[in-house]
């Protein structure tokens, strides 16, 4: 029988154990709500529409939706969602059906939670049969199927299977550019096509199947057995006009398999023309990873390449993989002085290149791997044929918004956290303290001294003056509806790029470990050309979109080089994502930095207008379509 003194010290340490673990109890996630109303052309309320909201952080390498709901609109076309806070989501709705089996449906749109805003549903979608052509040389691969993806994002669910012929019933559809991928019996995806436009009937062709050899080996040509081979099926996506990119570089990937003893495998792909002597873009990308060696990238890309090094075609019968020995990159990830970052999700992305055969230029590609942390934080990444720069890191979720106090966590978006981009270091482990991150909380402002809830923000480290990353990979996030947002950030110099429809702002950090900084941010006026697009007959032409077709750069100039990479990144998105509105118009909002310019066109009905310069102008110009 215990004494009293005993009985206390168990007390207060059966106490003590629970304290610990209600502090190890991960946070509670935090959702605002997401208000909106969908109307008719005529700005009456739809009943009963379907509404999607999809979320799928940038970088993902399954394109996969982080998540997707559905709810139905009420008496008045009104609808409610909770969502995460100050991240964009791809939301779109879907009317009931006519007699006609006619459904009206709203174009694809990226929102986020904040003030209430309106979806009009003015498309008209029939039922509508797809076709896939060419399918009668994967019949060993059948029953296949296709996956629906609003926007590049793969909806589960919205699939269906191919009948013997090739064709399908596609499930009610938004409005906007739409990647069908097909995949096998067994999930693999094997191709991409894309839906633009809604008819009764689709056709679409799927290239035959041809067999493409492999073999890996170590740098003195000896068979490397169990090596795996996997392969990049590029998703078309919906182009924006926001600082999301448009998002063709997500990917899905298709696992090919293992080598066998000869360090051998043969993929089946598919392909038009001879894979290796074709003058056809392949777009075929690989790679090839082993346990204790580096991870290598081959394919066929205009020309084949190995290793990331072009090669001349003729006389090859297969693409070849080099894998040396190598050491991963070890990193532990602390979210305490005293406790890592267990089982956390963490998305890896390396800049790779593929150099000419000519040695005069080279392509940027990227190897993305999906990892996680062990009980202890520790994280390994696979080496790889050549970095650019080192990795890229994408943490988000619960576990990481958690490190936020509890103000802030209802203006932080989902990926709350922005590191510096992480050097290759075999040698020695690298310590992350993610508790010593600044916590910086912003306020954006418009010309008149009020709150900018529909700005759009991207942080960009500035540790490597070389290697200016401004793409999807940079932490992305959006005002809520005060017009703020909250983010962990890394200490070191950073730069912030704010941007709405027609305003920006770029500013300067320098943060010191676990430093907190409130910043006012006031925006001002985005350099934008006016125009309108009228036919022949001088009649305006509404829903036509800008293509910029070439750009300039002139060296020289006083160019932050931030701002310019910004530019070189995203001004062809943001040009080629304008569309006139109803009357023909258009504001186009870009980067005018000195010594760059670009040349546009617009096309409708097989008719295109003469080329012209994008400048910043006040008075609309007329560009005509003959």
């Amino acid at each position: 029988m215990l004494t009293a003194r005993q009985q206390v010290a168990v007390l207060i340490a059966t106490l003590a154990s629970a304290c610990v673990a209600i502090a190890q109890e991960p946070p509670t996630r935090v959702l605002r709500p997401l208000l909106g109303k969908i109307v008719d052309h005529e700005g009456q309320g739809v009943i009963g529409a379907e509404v999607h909201l999809s979320f799928s952080p940038i970088g993902n390498p399954d394109l996969a939706a982080t998540e997707h709901k559905v709810t139905i609109t009420d008496q008045r076309g009104r609808f409610r969602f909770q969502a995460q806070p100050c991240t964009k989501h791809l939301i779109w709705a879907i009317g009931a059906a006519r007699v006609d089996g006619v459904r009206l449906a709203t174009t694809l749109q990226w929102i986020s939670p904040g003030r209430p805003f309106e979806l009009v549903a003015d498309q008209e979608h029939p039922e509508c049969k797809l076709t896939i052509r060419g399918i009668e040389s994967w019949a060993d691969y059948a029953p296949l199927h296709v996956q629906m993806a609003p926007g590049g994002i793969p909806i589960e669910g919205m699939t269906a299977v191919l009948d013997e012929t090739g064709s399908c019933t596609l499930p009610p559809l938004p409005g906007g550019l739409t990647s069908v991928s097909i995949h096998d019996k067994d999930g693999q995806p094997l191709t991409t096509v894309s839906i633009s436009k809604h008819e009764r009937k689709i056709t679409r062709a799927m290239h035959p199947l041809q067999e493409l050899p492999m073999v890996v080996v170590d740098p003195e040509g000896k068979a490397i057995a169990g090596a795996t081979i996997r392969q990049r099926v590029r998703a078309n996506g919906l182009l924006s006009n926001d600082l999301i990119p448009s998002l063709p570089n997500r990917v899905w990937w298709r696992d090919i398999g293992k080598t066998d003893a000869d360090g051998k495998l043969v993929a089946h792909v598919a392909n038009r023309g001879k894979l290796f002597t074709s003058s056809h873009w392949q777009g075929l990308f690989f790679t090839a990873t082993k346990e204790g060696r580096n991870t290598t990238h081959s394919g066929i890309s205009e020309m084949p390449f190995f290793d990331g090094q072009q090669v001349k075609g003729e006389g090859l019968t297969a693409l070849k993989f080099t894998l040396r020995e190598a050491k991963p990159t070890i990193l532990r990830l602390m979210q305490s002085p005293e406790r890592g970052l267990a089982n956390q999700a963490v998305t890896v992305k390396s800049g790779v290149r593929v150099k000419r055969f000519e040695k005069n230029g080279y392509s940027n590609e990227s190897i993305v791997l999906q990892l996680t942390t062990d009980q202890d934080g520790l994280l390994r990444i696979p080496a790889l044929t050549e970095q650019t720069g080192g990795f890229e890191l994408l943490l988000g979720g619960v576990s990481v918004t958690g490190l936020i106090p509890e103000p802030l966590r209802r203006m932080s978006p989902y990926r709350a956290i922005t590191l510096h981009e992480i050097k290759a270091t075999p040698e020695k482990e690298q310590r992350i303290d993610l508790h010593k991150a600044a916590k910086v909380k912003l306020q954006l402002l418009g010309e008149h001294g009020g709150p900018v809830t529909d700005a759009e923000l991207m942080l960009i480290s500035r540790a490597n003056r070389n290697n200016y990353t401004c793409n999807g990979w940079n932490t992305l996030a959006s005002t809520d509806s005060a017009g703020r947002v909250a983010l962990l950030v890394q200490p070191g110099r950073w730069s912030v790029f704010v941007r709405t429809k027609t305003g920006m702002a770029h500013v300067k950090l320098k943060l010191a470990d676990g430093e907190s900084q409130e910043l006012n941010v006031s925006l001002k006026k985005m350099a934008t050309m006016h125009g309108r697009v009228v036919d022949g007959d001088g009649k305006p032409i509404a829903n036509v979109r800008l293509d910029c077709h070439s750009s300039t750069w002139h060296s020289g100039g006083n160019r932050d080089p931030i701002l310019e990479a910004i530019a070189q990144n995203m001004n062809w998105n943001w040009i080629s994502g304008t569309v006139t509105d109803k009357d023909g118009m258009f504001a186009c909002a870009f980067l005018d930095l000195p010594g760059m310019g670009y040349e546009a066109r617009v096309s409708h009905n097989r008719k295109k207008s003469p080329d012209f310069q994008i400048v910043p102008n006040d008075s609309p110009v007329t560009i005509t379509i003959q």
